[in-house]
């Protein structure tokens, strides 16, 4: 769960350049 939640923070800022909002979302189902 540690590693889910590392992980998160960069692929939400990489997904955050094409989509903006999207990001939000998938950190929510993560």
């Amino acid at each position: 769960k540690i590693k889910s939640t590392a992980v998160a923070p960069r692929i939400v800022k990489k997904q955050q350049s094409p989509t903006g909002q999207k990001p939000i979302t998938a950190n929510t189902t993560l």
